[in-house]
């Protein structure tokens, strides 16, 4: 094998392949965190009792308790419909963090081959200044 080669072999590695796994990579990430969050099972539930918290004892005409009933059940679907959107607010962050980011260093993989040798370069030039 000639050495002579490397960088060619390198170079098409780095723009064929290299760029579909860093594309693969990235699309996995997205898909974690979409799912990490359990961003559609959450909009789902957006109202349930949060935590499946809620109060089940029969009230008959009791009308003291038939409030305190409807009253505990509704703070708990405000509290699940807080956490829930909350939750579901940070996942969408993150994703949009995870889609600049990548974007970002995308453009870095694809600059490389051409920034490390103009570096260094650049560096020796001024070595020799």
């Amino acid at each position: 094998m000639s050495y002579a080669g490397l960088p060619f072999l390198y170079i098409m590695w780095h723009y064929t392949r290299g760029i579909q796994e860093y594309l693969n990579v990235w699309t996995n990430v997205v898909w974690f965190l979409y799912n990490f969050f359990s961003i559609p099972l959450l909009a789902r539930t957006l109202i349930a009792p949060w935590r499946r918290l809620d109060e089940h004892k029969r009230v008959g005409l009791n009308l003291e308790a038939l409030f305190e009933k409807i009253l505990i059940n509704g703070v708990v679907r405000v509290i699940g419909i807080f956490l829930r959107t909350f939750v579901i607010l940070s996942g969408f962050m993150a994703i949009l963090l995870a889609l600049i980011l990548g974007f970002v260093f995308f453009v870095v993989w694809v600059l490389m081959p051409v920034a490390v040798p103009a570096l260094v370069i650049g560096g020796l030039w001024l070595i020799i200044l």
